[in-house]
C-alpha cells in the first residue's frame, strides 16, 4: 500500500481563501443588513461550500490492483488492471485548448470533478497542485491526479502493472 497525499499549491489556497472570505462577508453583510430570513438564505452559501468540500481529494492509495482516490467524504476506485498508460503531464497537456468544467470545482479546495474539451476531450480530475500532474488512461476514460510524489506514483504503477 502506497500513500500519496494531495497537497494544495498556492493557487488552490488562494481560491479557497477567497471563496471563504466572499461567502463569509456576503453572509454577514446580508444577514446584518436585513436580518430574519436573510440569515437562513445566507446559510445556503455555506451549505454549498460544504458540498464542494466533501468531494475535495485528500490522498491516493495504491492497494493491490486498485488506485483509490480518497476525498473528504467519499472515495473513487480505479481498476489498475485496466490501466493502459500512465505518465507525467503538464497543465497545458490537460487544461489548455478549451477544457471546461461540466461538474467540477475550479479551484476552491482543488480542481476536481468532470471536465470536457481540451487535448483530453473528456476527463476526471483530482488536482490540488497543477505542477505535479499524472495522467492515467483507461479504456474510455482519462483520470488526472496530482500526488505529492508524481514520479513515485508513475514508477509504482508502471512497475506493478506493466
Amino acid at each position: 500500500m502506497v500513500f500519496y497525499t494531495a497537497a494544495w499549491n498556492a493557487s488552490v489556497w488562494a481560491w479557497t481563501i477567497a471563496a471563504l472570505v466572499i461567502v463569509t462577508v456576503s453572509y454577514l453583510g446580508v444577514g446584518l443588513s436585513r436580518g430574519g430570513a436573510a440569515w437562513g438564505w445566507g446559510a445556503l452559501l455555506f451549505v454549498g461550500l460544504l458540498i464542494v468540500l466533501l468531494f475535495a481529494p485528500v490522498k491516493m492509495k495504491v492497494e493491490r490492483s486498485t488506485l483509490k482516490v480518497q476525498m473528504v467524504a467519499f472515495s473513487a476506485r480505479y481498476d489498475l488492471e485496466k490501466l493502459q498508460s500512465v505518465g507525467r503531464v503538464s497543465q497545458d497537456d490537460v487544461f489548455s485548448g478549451g477544457a471546461f468544467r461540466t461538474f467540477a470545482s475550479g479551484g476552491c479546495f482543488g480542481y476536481y470533478g468532470f471536465f470536457r474539451g481540451g487535448p483530453l476531450k473528456s476527463f476526471t480530475a483530482y488536482v490540488t497542485d497543477g505542477r505535479k500532474l499524472v495522467l492515467l488512461k483507461f479504456p474510455g476514460k482519462a483520470v488526472v491526479v496530482s500526488p505529492s510524489d508524481p514520479d513515485g506514483l508513475v514508477r509504482a504503477l508502471s512497475s506493478a502493472f506493466h
